[in-house]
């Protein structure tokens, strides 16, 4: 993936990645995670980098407030939290 860029945030001890060529619209937007044996695989977010209008900072938002609502919380009950994980 030439031109690609990864992000990298933490929220709450965890470390969250997201990769993609920003400068151009149609890419892919991949997250890694580890996979059974721990090993980082990088998945599809099923999003592209024109979903975040080219913001890097937009699509990781969109990711940690995605994990927060996977564990059965409200993003917006640690709005500061994934606000400083962005800094």
């Amino acid at each position: 993936m030439a031109g690609t860029q990864t992000i990298t945030a933490e929220l709450f001890g965890d470390v969250y990645q997201i990769r993609a060529d920003w400068a151009d619209a149609g890419s892919n937007i991949y997250r890694a995670g580890p996979d059974d044996d721990f090993e980082l695989q990088w998945e599809a977010t099923g999003f592209q980098v024109a979903d975040f209008a080219h913001r890097p900072a937009a699509a990781m938002r969109h990711e940690l407030e995605q994990s927060v609502r996977a564990g059965g919380d409200d993003p917006e009950d640690f709005a500061a939290e994934i606000a400083s994980a962005l800094e």
